[in-house]
């Protein structure tokens, strides 16, 4: 399509869609979904009694037999330290003049700074979820970690008490249904109640593979009934036409367990979370600000469409002016820490690179 005309660009002033739209920042449904369910940090750490071993005193008698009374301590404390990141808003003083005072300004200045740093804050997070080696956060790849990368989960060590190890299985550079199943049993019983996976999260790449797998069923029921679906708050997944007014990631469904895309996931890995034993502690800070991050009337982003938890962690510290520039600069602080009492919950399979 041409240009308009010289002439006619001088005659005609350009008309700027009001609002800005990200296209760069890449979704995560679970980093969504976790801080979307967040609980509330209390206290210097977080600590919990875990059973890590039987007594293996009971037994059967039949007459006058001396029973046992040994004290088997079976318990141990994993204990969680609060995480914190930050992210900058820089507002130059005369660019935010301009904006302010012209009488066509489409987008607040102020306003797209803020919501760029809390959406790149966001992505911040998904990244360090997955796993990029940051002491300050634990991430869902520490927690399926069999001890061979993570050694030590809560201030405990792995070779000591082996139940706090993950299932970290190679795949051999395949992925079929078989290894998802044998992951599946290994994660969870089928039969406990709560104990199994809750979702499955994979690289887009990985889940085509698993899409392939899935062939027949895909065929035999998803394009009469559409692709089952994922929210916020689900542990199951629904039909995309009983979802209304809420965020839904589409999944593909094996044993029950919904798969999701995730474009922040590990390259080549493949994860079974249980849900229900994985959580995230968001902090307040008292002398900082909340921030709305369900609102984006400047920036619409992947990360605006769904309202999250009270205790997601996020806090807005105002913008304030140096006193040796003409301009403001202001931070977003996340405060919280990604926590499992039971590691054992969560599995994964590394190294998938076809079927």
């Amino acid at each position: 399509m041409a240009a308009p005309s010289a002439r006619l660009q001088t005659l005609t002033n350009t008309y700027l869609i009001p609002g800005a739209v990200d296209a760069v920042i890449n979704h995560s449904p679970v980093t969504s979904r976790l801080i979307g369910n967040a609980k509330k940090w209390s206290g210097s750490s977080l600590e919990r009694a875990v059973k890590h071993k039987v007594t293996g005193l009971g037994g059967s008698f039949s007459g006058l037999e001396e029973f046992s009374t040994s004290d088997v301590a079976t318990s141990i404390k994993l204990t969680y330290y609060l995480g914190a990141y930050e992210q900058p808003v820089v507002v130059p003083g005369l660019e935010k003049l301009i904006n302010s005072v012209s009488e066509q300004t489409a987008t607040s200045l102020v306003g797209y700074k803020t919501e760029e740093a809390k959406i790149e804050l966001a992505d911040g997070v998904a990244q360090l979820f997955f796993g990029n080696n940051d002491s300050e956060f634990n991430s869902i790849r520490d927690f399926a970690d069999d001890g061979g990368q993570t050694s030590s989960i809560g201030t405990q060590s792995r070779t000591t008490y082996s139940v706090l190890q993950g299932t970290d299985t190679a795949s051999g550079g395949t992925i079929s249904l078989t290894k998802i199943r044998t992951l599946m049993s290994a994660v969870g019983s089928v039969s406990t109640l709560g104990s199994r996976p809750t979702i499955g999260i994979t690289t887009e790449t990985i889940w085509n593979l698993v899409e392939s797998l899935l062939t027949p069923t895909v065929n035999a029921n998803y394009q009469a009934n559409g692709y089952p679906e994922v929210t916020m708050n689900s542990r199951a997944p629904v039909r995309n036409t009983e979802l209304m007014g809420v965020q839904g990631y589409v999944s593909l469904v094996y044993a029950g367990v919904p798969i999701v895309a995730d474009e922040r996931a590990t390259s080549q890995t493949f994860y079974l979370l249980n849900e229900d034993r994985l959580d995230w502690y968001g902090a307040k800070d008292p002398d900082l600000q909340s921030v709305d991050l369900g609102s984006a009337n400047d920036l619409d982003s992947v990360y605006h469409r769904a309202t999250p938890s009270k205790f997601h962690g996020f806090n807005w510290q105002p913008l304030m002016r140096p006193i040796n520039q003409y301009g403001e600069v202001g931070h977003v602080f996340l405060f919280g820490q990604l926590v499992s009492w039971e590691p054992r919950r969560h599995g994964c399979l590394t190294g998938v690179t076809g079927v």
